[in-house]
């Protein structure tokens, strides 16, 4: 995203929605990830970065706050940029980074995405969780726990289980008394427990209220087909700042339902629509593309019919994938993603292998699909 551009242009002041997450269960730090009862696996996760506080990075990272705090000016009185002190940053993919601040020995959080910046209340009091000194300072749909942790914590642990039960957990970064955890799950609507090592069985009182900026200057994506329009009303229903920036990518349907994965530079989202409603699940993946084929995490149905669905190489057209007992399905390819349904009653994607083809109808990838 480019700062200097987005200065030139009006921004749109908002505070952060509510939003529901479904049962995609979604990238983060090393974490374990359950599925409804199912036992709890270790889920692939990218790479989270811990960025020198002293680094231009970071530098870059504060200002752009700042410029959110001075728009803000009217809804929130934040301290002087001259007083800002960075004490820890955390980077998750290539446009996601959160930064912990102390402002005259206050805490102050701040998180930017491709299309946004959200800053934690600078006037607030934490409010811990019972019998702790730990407490949340920012949570946001984009996955971000911030807060002030117990100083007799050296090691906190987060959890954030989703209303349908599916979960994530792992280890928060700490640095002078706060702490960040990315979850990429949804924070601000669902269930946070925290404590040290093993379990963390402790409820987190929600944060207090947030404030943020959508920033226009990503360019906005294709709400003109059926799929374009099914994200959009999706997506406006979330409280997703990055509205604007997804764009559909490869789309299933079945009995009046469909899932539609959503693609944006920074990463892959996801849109379930059954009859209950539209829900939109913002990174689901942080990685846009992969060198071969690779699954997303998600336990989604469709029509009663189990999503398998991830991300591919650039250049991909068509691709074809083979069950263990033989059964081929076509997946749909688009923006260098897939969805396919398996048939009814199936669910396991063990020995499932693939083969994809590109524009050219040249073979890209034959293999195992995992």
């Amino acid at each position: 995203m480019n700062d200097a551009n987005a200065d030139r242009r009006p921004r749109r002041v908002w505070l952060p929605a509510t939003a529901a997450v479904l049962a995609l269960v979604v990238s983060g730090s090393i974490a374990l990830v359950r599925h409804g009862d199912a036992p709890p696996k270790r889920d692939y996760h990218p790479t989270v970065v811990r960025l020198a506080v002293n680094s231009r990075e970071v530098t870059a990272q504060l200002d752009r706050c700042w410029r959110t705090a001075r728009e803000l000016s009217t809804m929130a009185k934040y301290p002087d940029r001259s007083e800002w002190r960075p004490v820890l940053a955390v980077k998750g993919g290539e446009l996601w980074t959160v930064t912990a601040i102390r402002t005259n020995g206050r805490p102050l959080f701040c998180e930017t995405v491709i299309g946004g910046t959200t800053l934690s209340s600078p006037d607030a009091d934490p409010v811990y969780a019972p019998g702790t000194r730990t407490a949340a300072m920012l949570t946001t749909n984009a996955g971000t726990v911030a807060g002030v942790v117990d100083p007799s914590w050296p090691d906190m642990r987060v959890r954030v289980v989703g209303r349908y039960q599916d979960d994530i957990e792992g280890r928060a970064v700490q640095q002078d008394g706060l702490f960040v955890y990315p979850s990429y799950l949804s924070a601000v609507d669902d269930r946070v427990t925290v404590g040290q090592d093993g379990d963390p069985r402790i409820p987190l009182p929600p944060a207090p209220q947030p404030y943020g900026v959508v920033n226009p200057s990503y360019s906005s994506s294709d709400r003109s087909s059926t799929a374009g329009r099914h994200l959009g009303d999706c997506i406006a229903k979330s409280g997703e700042p990055d509205s604007d920036g997804w764009s559909p990518a490869a789309t299933v349907q079945a009995n009046d339902e469909r899932l539609i994965l959503a693609v944006n530079p920074a990463g892959v989202g996801a849109c379930l629509q059954q009859a209950q409603g539209s829900r939109f699940m913002p990174y689901v993946s942080r990685a846009v593309s992969a060198a071969k084929p690779e699954l997303l995490s998600l336990t989604a149905t469709v029509g009663g019919r189990q999503v398998v669905a991830g991300i591919l190489p650039q250049g991909a057209a068509d691709m074809r994938l083979t069950l263990a007992d033989g059964t081929t399905l076509d997946a749909d390819v688009d923006r260098d993603t897939f969805a396919a349904l398996l048939p009814l009653g199936v669910t396991d994607t063990h020995g499932m292998t693939a083969k994809l083809a590109g524009n050219s109808r040249q073979i890209l990838y034959v293999g195992p699909l995992t």
